[in-house]
């Protein structure tokens, strides 16, 4: 059985978080592409169709939500998995974390085994 190499888009307006994420998963054979905002990675995402996307939930302009709602309202990428990177406390957001089907949610700072573990996971189900 031949196995797809996995598409990741991470997403997030800070330089250094956008490069310690590929860093971690340069090495881990996945193709991985990024974005600077919410609008840049709304284009990768519909350019390179990714199994996953890696997002930073607080950037200007589009926020990490407004992304996913716009995921869901399409057909095409409603069930692509996402994982949120997060400085925010999410506790007033788990229902709107689960009604949007987010997979899961890194609180920054996150180690790079935990980032690892989440995307293995997000990629397996």
């Amino acid at each position: 059985m031949e196995s797809r190499e996995k598409t990741i888009i991470i997403v997030d307006d800070d330089d250094d978080i956008r490069e310690l994420v590929e860093i971690t998963l340069e090495d881990s054979q996945y193709r991985l592409y990024t974005a600077e905002d919410g609008a840049a990675g709304l284009k990768a995402i519909q350019a390179h169709r990714p199994d996953l996307v890696i997002l930073d939930w607080v950037m200007p302009e589009l926020t990490g939500l407004e992304v996913v709602r716009k995921l869901r309202e399409n057909s095409i990428t409603a069930g692509i998995a996402v994982v949120l990177l997060t400085s925010q406390d999410n506790r007033d957001h788990q229902e709107e974390i689960q009604t949007l089907g987010i997979f899961s949610y890194l609180q920054k700072p996150f180690s790079p085994l935990e980032l690892i573990q989440t995307v293995q996971k997000a990629l397996a189900g």
